[in-house]
Parts: structure tokens; sequence; C-alpha cells
């Protein structure tokens, strides 16, 4: 899925650090949404590897919206790992995680903005109260500037113009912790029931379906945002979400 990797990741360009790591995640990405993409027939295997599939895409493209929002800490990983010493086999403590890096650990409340919070008090978390004010918000509201009027026969753009700004960082992080969630139960095995008693043809249609949505949706958005490194056109953005036909 190129064009799903293009969303999420952009289309770098030239040799730098940012570039070779975009160009990386997005290859990853487009090698597991190919994938995770509708069957014509499950297998039984696949009630085993989807789960999996979906976690996997879900992370890769988070970690690629934060490399776009946020080099400095995906750069900072690629040093480390880049170093003679660094050794795959050891737990890295700077390694991008789930929570704290993806979903926030606490969200900030009514004093969001205090004049006495000093700067590692400011959560940077993908989906964190923050980031949704300074970079989610403005972006979705850029993206439902250029949708004003959208007559197109994109059922999710349908959708998506009705959600007010402020509620878009509450949906996607909801539908990423439930996804990640519903994933996890599969890898780590939990099931001592037969698995397809949780992972139907249907349920794991779903699975797919929403990991694919949630991901071409934080692609869609931050294509909108004038932070966002190797942004690609607006129109060409909203194209591909048509042509996903999610």
């Amino acid at each position: 899925m190129i064009p799903l990797s293009h969303l999420v990741c952009g289309v770098p360009s030239g040799n730098g650090d940012l570039a070779i790591c975009l160009k990386h995640l997005g290859s990853t990405l487009s090698t597991l949404g190919d994938y995770l993409g509708p069957r014509t027939r499950v297998r039984t295997v696949d009630r085993l590897i989807s789960p999996f599939l979906a976690r996997s895409v879900l992370e890769v493209a988070c970690t690629g919206i934060i490399a776009r929002w946020d080099p400095f800490r995906v750069l900072a990983l690629a040093k480390i790992q880049s170093q003679g010493t660094y050794d795959p086999s050891r737990k890295v403590a700077s390694a991008i995680q789930w929570s704290g890096d993806v979903l926030s650990k606490a969200h900030g409340g009514s004093k969001l903005w205090d004049t006495e919070k000093k700067p590692d008090n400011f959560d940077r978390a993908l989906f964190s109260d923050h980031q949704g004010e300074i970079l989610w918000q403005p972006a979705f509201a850029m993206l439902l500037d250029h949708l004003a009027g959208y007559s197109g026969a994109s059922q999710s753009l349908q959708d998506i113009v009705n959600i007010e700004p402020k509620s878009i960082v509450p949906r996607l992080r909801g539908t990423a912790s439930r996804l990640y969630s519903r994933a996890s139960k599969g890898i780590h095995h939990e099931f001592v029931l037969s698995i397809s008693s949780y992972y139907d043809d249907a349920t794991l249609a779903e699975l797919a379906n929403e990991t694919l949505w949630l991901v071409a949706t934080m692609g869609l958005i931050i294509n909108f945002s004038e932070n966002a490194a190797f942004r690609i056109n607006h129109n060409r953005a909203v194209t591909i979400y048509e042509e996903l036909g999610l």
C-alpha cells in the first residue's frame, strides 16, 4: 500500500537522516498494509497473524507521524541504533513506547497551559492534550476548510466533516487504544479457548478496516499541518484517501 505510506510518512526526498528514517518506515508500512488488507478467504493462520499485522501497522504509522512532527525523538533513537555498540538483543530505554510516546500517561486537565509548567511537564505523546491543541486541532481545522462542501463518494470523508476540531484527538486516541488492546490479546496468545471464537471472519475484517481507517485518517490530517515534514499536496492527500476506499 504505497499510497497509504505516502499519506503517513510523506514523500521524503534527499539523503538526510530524517528522510532515511521515513523511507524505511514508509516501506515497512506499505508491506504490512498489503498483508493486512482484505482477503477473499480467511485462512487458519490469518487468525494468528492478523492481530500482529494490525498492531504493527499501528506502531509503524504512529512512529512515522511522530517522526514528521517531532523529528528529534526519532532522530535521537536513530543515532543510538547507528552506534557500533548498539546491541539489538538489549532493551533500549529511548525506544518508542506505546504508553508515553503514543498514548499519554495522564491528560492535561484544566491547567494545560499553566504558567508554572516547565518544559519537561508538557506532554509530547502523540495523542496527548498538549499535542492535540498545538498540532492536531490546527491541522484538522485546515482539513475541514479544504473539505467544505465536500460531495465526493467517500463515506469516511463525509463523516470527518462532521467532527469538531476539539473532538478529533479523543476520537483518534480512543480508537487507537481500543485497536491496540484488541490486537495485543492475539499477539500474546491470551486466549485459552479456540481463537476462532474471538477472531472470526467478521472480527478480523473489522480489525483490519478500522486499523487502516485510523492510520489513513492520521496521515490525511498531518498533511494539512504546517509543522509536518515532507508534506504532500492537499488535493493529492484527499485523493489518496478516497482511493483507499476506507
